[in-house]
């Protein structure tokens, strides 16, 4: 499971307080890095990529690896699962290489893990009835999500400004005019005014930030005398300059300012990004193409008036959103031309049309002919992805509307409104125990939860390697650990989560107040997804 707090990505792998579960989930702690490992584009090779269905040995291996430490997870939840999975999209003539494997990955993983579970339940490590439910997801349920700008805080710096395992580094000012490389932890536990804005809009990160150094000038007659003489504040706020002399000067408010400060500097920073790269621009009709507000010529016009402005990497992006909610638009003709419009190289352009490894139809096939009433013959068109429109969202902001397909998943989890056709149970649960359990059965799964959760709330306000096991790995998302609706649910997506995903889970947990927990094989960065689709093979011939 994924974990996203700072502290146990710094020191890479830590022990869990099970001596017995040693070692569990190394690969998923240290896919939490935000850069993308060897490990996990290899891994991402052997399960989604061409190799799927030639090497088999690897493929086997690496679910065999995933179910183990899934299984060792629930045994430290105490938790017995009640498994569902996504079902996978029968294979297609044009279908991308390792279409086979594909589509039956969610499925054996679902089993492998089941198969382990039962193991432990009659070992006596599990309680005999389902506790929780577990639904098993890959990459292909959502490919628009690990490309499309995300516009809250947490997700816009660790994918515009550069992150390594959750540190930020810039070069500052000393008191003596000299430059010096500094560093921040990007850490719920160590920086509350972090955890409070991650999942927040940029706009309101400004917002807040302008009104929290407005307060400390107000409630500080330090402050305000530092900021401008006789304690009145210089018109337009605090400069850079001011906030180092107060920091210098004042001890007493130099941890609360230095974050503060930090965060007016990382905000900054972001501003330039977004000016320099025309991101707000980019953003738009990216959300604009995924609702379908907008369409093809508006893409390719955008791209002739400003490809010559634009990175690469936002015109890589602009092109997926578009072709992974539009299937079929492409031929090898127009595949040359858009090319050509936005000034890509063919390696670029191939990454693009990896997609297809994600079950996006990017190429228009020949495929199956009927014939029509009138004697016509016509191909069957590809079902559009859609994606929700939820009200309010574009009410705030403009570029606000867009949701993961995994916020419309959770919601029908929760809601026990998933299809059993789509979303198929490797084993019937036991009777009264789906999603929407009931009383006495959620009562009996507090009672045998109790020292599991416990043990989370435990690990969370402790610091040692031993304390930061599997639990506190799992309420890395800064969830609630209460269920206070229903049992709890894990969700487990192969080949990565993106930021977008993360708040989505966050923002139904506040919701509901249910005890969700997201795990994956990565936490993804766009670059990071893009370097990953570029290593899996070529699913479309140029």
């Amino acid at each position: 499971m994924v974990n996203i707090k700072a502290g146990a990505c710094k020191n890479h792998l830590y022990s869990v307080a099970n001596p017995s579960s040693a070692g569990v989930l190394e690969r998923y702690q240290m896919c939490t890095h935000d850069s993308l490992t060897t490990s996990n584009v290899l891994f991402c090779c052997r399960l989604l990529g061409e190799r799927a269905e030639t090497v088999r040995g690897d493929y086997e291996g690496e679910l065999d690896s995933i179910a183990s430490r899934l299984a060792t997870a629930l045994a430290s939840l105490h938790d017995s699962p009640a498994i569902r999975y996504k079902a996978g999209k029968p294979p297609e003539p044009g279908d991308a290489p390792g279409a086979s494997a594909r589509s039956v990955l969610t499925q054996k993983l679902a089993q492998k893990v089941s198969e382990r579970a039962m193991v432990l339940q009659r070992n006596g490590v599990l309680p005999p009835r389902e506790t929780c439910d577990l639904l098993i997801l890959d990459r292909t349920v959502d490919p628009v999500a690990p490309v499309i700008h995300e516009w809250t805080y947490e997700a816009m710096v660790y994918d515009l400004l550069p992150v390594e395992d959750n540190v930020i580094r810039f070069n500052a000012e000393t008191a003596a005019g000299k430059s010096e490389s500094k560093e921040h932890m990007l850490d719920d536990a160590t920086d509350e005014l972090w955890a409070e804005l991650r999942h927040a809009h940029i706009a309101d990160v400004y917002t807040t930030l302008s009104k929290r150094m407005t307060e400390f000038q107000d409630k500080n007659k330090a402050a305000k005398y530092q900021t401008g003489k006789g304690g009145v504040p210089p018109a337009g706020g605090m400069s850079t300059t001011n906030i180092k002399a107060l920091i210098q000067a004042l001890p007493q408010f130099r941890d609360v300012l230095s974050k503060l400060s930090m965060h007016i500097f990382i905000s900054s920073e972001l501003k330039t990004v977004l000016n320099s790269r025309n991101l707000t621009d980019v953003g738009g009709l990216e959300q604009d193409l995924v609702y379908g507000d907008k369409n093809s010529q508006d893409l390719i016009k955008y791209l002739a008036d400003n490809s010559a402005n634009l990175d690469p990497s936002d015109k890589m992006r602009l092109f997926m959103a578009y072709i992974a909610t539009h299937p079929e638009k492409l031929d090898p003709v127009k595949r040359q031309q858009w090319q050509k419009v936005a000034r890509l190289d063919s390696q670029d352009m191939s990454t693009v049309c990896n997609l297809a490894f994600l079950n996006v139809a990017v190429m228009k096939q020949p495929g199956s002919q009927a014939k029509s009433s009138m004697g016509f013959t016509f191909k069957p068109k590809k079902k559009k992805a859609t994606y929700r429109k939820r009200e309010g969202r574009e009410e705030q902001y403009a570029l606000s509307r867009f949701d993961p397909v995994l916020l419309d998943v959770l919601e029908d989890a929760l809601g026990n409104k998933l299809s059993q056709e789509e979303y198929p149970y490797v084993r019937s649960p036991d009777e009264g125990d789906d999603f929407g359990a009931n009383e006495a059965t959620r009562i009996a799964s507090a009672r045998t939860n109790k020292s599991a959760i416990s043990w989370a709330r435990k690990d969370a306000s402790t610091t040692g390697p031993q304390s930061s096991g599997i639990s506190s790995m799992l309420q890395g998302l800064g969830l609630g650990t209460s269920s206070q609706g229903g049992r709890r649910l894990l969700v487990f997506v192969i080949g990565g989560v993106t930021r977008s995903e993360m708040r989505a889970v966050h923002e139904v947990a506040k919701k509901t107040g249910r005890d969700v927990l997201l795990g994956s094989t990565a936490v993804l960065k766009p670059a990071g997804f893009l370097s990953q689709l570029r290593s899996m093979g070529t699913a479309v011939a140029e």
